[in-house]
């Protein structure tokens, strides 16, 4: 009988510094349910499954979606969030190009980037633009609640390979400042990242190959690359296709 009071009051002690620690969590971050939530991301599986993911989190109440910058801008039109969850990569405007307009017309909204792309340069950008959290594609579904929910109490988070970055480079980091390239590189950039080969893209762009091939010997020549997969390379480490 002793061994059985004994059992159950270790069970009850544990049960209750389980629901203490919860509550101390949730009080240290002050998360309030009534949260309202804009995804965009350029990828539907990503997106439809993210979202799903994300309605299950008893403290949003509304979570939208959007496919490109230009989706998010008419979507804050017509409704109020607290929460913004942007990939950098999207077509026509970028996320960086987004959160710029975002951080100067609606400053309530909190934003978090999301990002495949773990370059120095393209990070601490991020960071001196002043988004409130940045979260890797790769991160499992705890951290990017735990990042969405601190950065909606008011708080920063970065996922702890930027915060290595950030950490490692500080202010040393080279910024590539001189290298901008003009819409329709981006354009161009955007496709080749996705693995579009030049034949595609210019149907795509609706542009002759020879356009294509033009403006990647132009982009080329900026970043003094040799190739295609050096060119990506170097945009995916510095972020030039999105400052």
């Amino acid at each position: 009988m002793q061994k059985k009071h004994l059992y159950l009051n270790t069970l009850l002690l544990g049960c209750v510094l389980y629901l203490r620690n919860k509550v101390l969590c949730i009080t240290k971050f002050q998360t309030f349910p009534g949260m309202k939530l804009l995804l965009c991301d350029d990828e539907k599986l990503l997106r439809v499954s993210v979202a799903a993911l994300i309605s299950k989190w008893w403290w949003i109440t509304n979570v939208d979606t959007a496919a490109n910058g230009e989706e998010v801008l008419v979507k804050l039109q017509q409704r109020e969030y607290n929460i913004l969850m942007l990939d950098v990569n999207l077509p026509g405007k970028n996320g960086v190009e987004i959160a710029k307009i975002i951080l100067r017309d609606y400053p309530h909204i909190r934003i978090v980037m999301l990002t495949n792309h773990s370059g120095e340069a393209l990070l601490i950008a991020l960071h001196r633009l002043g988004v409130h959290g940045i979260v890797l594609k790769d991160t499992d579904s705890d951290e990017l609640e735990k990042a969405v929910r601190i950065v909606s109490s008011g708080e920063t988070y970065y996922c702890e390979a930027v915060e290595k970055t950030l950490n490692l480079y500080g202010k040393d980091v080279k910024m590539v400042p001189s290298i901008h390239f003009a819409q329709r590189h981006k354009q161009v950039l955007e496709l080749l990242l996705k693995g579009s080969s030049a034949k595609e893209i210019a149907e795509a762009l609706h542009m002759s190959l020879h356009t294509v091939n033009s403006y990647k010997r132009d982009m080329l020549e900026l970043t003094h690359t040799q190739s295609t997969s050096e060119l990506l390379a170097f945009v995916s480490k510095n972020g030039i296709g999105w400052l």
